[in-house]
């Protein structure tokens, strides 16, 4: 507080005001006591203490070992994997489509590790982050999905399929591994195409825009991200097919025209800024792969196809307020061609998964011919016009996933085993205590509830492994959670 100013009034008493040091009463104060040369001084002063503190605050250092994250977070960027020996010392090789063998633990390669990453084939909790690279194991499931791959002989017509099974079974898993066999059995002559979450379509995270032209509206910023990690993913095999037809596309500043047999579809995806207006970009990209799907097979994968059946309506909004149904969408309608075999390649497949994290629709199993169609269902369960969309063309074929066999579940859990993963400590049991004969010594006697320890690690590990394949039932994910996080 700025010093007291003491007053006597004519009845003698003491009148007593202070001045705070800020505020128009102490700069009137200030400005009357002290000369300009003093007052910029003190201005001077207060600035460089104010840097001074600026500086020092940057120079401080975070504490380690902790994170403002929650531990599910957490643990995918505290590198737990460094404290691992490194998966080439065990053995691990990356997968190859020419020699695949059941129950043999993989990795990929360096060549395809960044692509599938590009694509959004490895989900946030899947636990990838244990090891140096993403492992997976060759099941059952993966020897069926590879004779489809391999042999994409056939039009996507005729090769639909629609993956179910609980959470956890491993359909995201299942779609790595898809993907990889393709870029080990096909190299570079393979188009790649996959959509991580349909439900970003649906739910009102992107901007969106009517085109009159088609009657569609379209999402200028959920199809350019998709186009940029595809284009990313596919630049060796899109630089490979010219162009059918003479395109006039828009760039930053200018119109370009892009000449038959001259420019690329790579130059199509890297020049064109189409895809970010009311435009028929996606649909002249569409063209260019069934162009050359007859000398490039296109794989397309299709993840929590759940999600965007979740709601008929989307979170979207006419003019007027009314909500938008999913078929009066540019990519709600691609999706459901895609899976219905309306939008076809001459060479590959398309394969279709539920997320076992979303919620169950009755759209869905009806459109998949499980169910049959309840006249009295409320449109909100079940939506009529989008279940008979994909029952067009006969409908996708659909296979059931397959949990883990006890051999290929006790091969997992050894390779956790192997690589320290999994913490195979002695086990305390209890044991009756019974009182000793002779009560004359205290040695004889044990606390009760002492805790003998088993020292035979081979036997606990063992106990483990039974103990997470009955907890799991062979569901690779939550086995992991039950070996490796004790959950």
């Amino acid at each position: 507080m700025f010093p007291v100013r003491q007053t006597w009034s004519g009845q003698g008493s003491l009148q007593m005001r202070s001045f705070a040091t800020s505020g128009p009463a102490f700069k009137s104060v200030i400005a009357g006591s002290m000369s300009k040369k003093a007052r910029q001084a003190l201005r001077e002063s207060r600035q460089q203490a104010k840097k001074a503190k600026l500086e020092q605050s940057k120079k401080k250092v975070k504490k380690s070992g902790m994170t403002h994250l929650s531990f599910k977070d957490a643990v995918r960027v505290l590198r737990s994997d460094t404290r691992l020996p490194e998966l080439s010392s065990l053995g691990v090789e990356s997968l190859d489509a020419a020699n695949l063998t059941k129950e043999d633990i993989v990795t990929y390669s360096e060549t395809a590790l960044p692509l599938m990453e590009g694509m959004g084939l490895f989900k946030k909790y899947q636990h990838h982050e244990l090891f140096e690279k993403p492992i997976s194991l060759i099941s059952e499931n993966t020897m069926w999905i590879q004779n489809l791959v391999k042999n994409m002989n056939k039009t996507t017509k005729d090769n639909r399929h629609f993956l179910l099974g609980e959470k956890g079974v491993g359909k995201s898993t299942l779609f790595a591994q898809a993907h990889a066999i393709a870029m080990s059995h096909y190299k570079e002559d393979v188009v790649l195409l996959h959509f991580s979450e349909l439900e970003n379509a649906v739910n009102g995270t992107s901007d969106y825009l009517f085109n009159p032209k088609t009657g569609l509206y379209q999402q200028p910023m959920f199809t350019k991200r998709w186009i940029g990690r595809t284009r990313f993913v596919n630049e060796k095999v899109f630089k490979k097919m010219p162009l059918s037809k003479d395109l006039d596309v828009s760039t930053d500043k200018s119109n370009f025209k892009l000449k038959k047999d001259t420019h690329t579809v790579y130059d199509l995806l890297l020049r064109s800024r189409d895809f970010t207006k009311a435009s028929s970009a996606l649909e002249v990209f569409i063209e260019q792969l069934q162009h050359h799907s007859e000398k490039f097979p296109v794989l397309c994968t299709l993840d929590n196809f759940n999600g965007l059946l979740e709601e008929p309506y989307t979170k979207y909004h006419h003019p007027d307020f009314r909500p938008i149904h999913l078929t009066e969408f540019e990519m709600g309608n691609f999706f459901l061609n895609l899976i219905n075999g309306e939008v076809a390649f001459k060479r590959g497949a398309v394969f279709a998964a539920e997320s076992g994290s979303l919620s169950k629709t009755k759209t869905l199993t009806v459109g998949l011919g499980i169910d049959e169609y309840d006249p009295y269902a409320k449109k909100s369960e079940c939506d009529r016009v989008v279940a008979e969309r994909l029952l067009v063309n006969g409908g996708a074929s659909v296979y059931k996933l397959q949990n883990l066999t006890p051999t290929e579940a006790r091969k997992l859990v050894s390779f956790y085993g192997e690589t320290g993963a999994l913490t195979v400590r002695d086990y305390p049991y209890k044991v009756p205590v019974t009182m000793p004969d002779d009560t004359s010594s205290v040695s004889q006697f044990k606390p009760v509830g002492a805790l003998p320890l088993v020292k035979d690690a081979e036997a606990q590990k063992e106990r483990l492994i039974d103990l997470a394949f009955n907890i799991s039932q062979g569901n690779p994910g939550y086995l992991l959670k039950a070996a490796v996080y004790d959950c």
